[in-house]
């Protein structure tokens, strides 16, 4: 079960990386529970965050909820991670493009 997991996982970052909004919800998800991943709110809040921009509805209701969970410090990471998860899937989507 556990290589199922992990295998699920690294698919899920693969195609959240690209900017999949429903890979990006899901690894929130996992990463708030802690299936397949060492549980980290504030990697969760990175991800479902990045979900909600990119128009998973998932994301959009997570974020607020996750919010609470985070200090303004672990708010001000996140959002530092996300600018650099952003600029990584750009340069990701621009590296395959033809």
């Amino acid at each position: 079960m556990e290589q199922d997991e992990a295998a699920a996982v690294e698919w899920l970052l693969k195609a959240g990386e690209r900017g999949h909004p429903r890979a990006m919800a899901l690894l929130g998800e996992r990463f708030l529970e802690g299936r397949g991943v060492a549980k980290s709110p504030l990697l969760a809040y990175v991800w479902i965050s990045r979900a909600a921009v990119a128009g998973s509805p998932l994301g959009q209701v997570r974020k607020p909820q996750l919010t609470l969970l985070l200090s303004e410090e672990e708010q001000d990471a996140a959002r530092w991670l996300e600018r650099v998860q952003r600029e990584r899937t750009r340069r990701l989507n621009a590296a395959e493009a033809p």
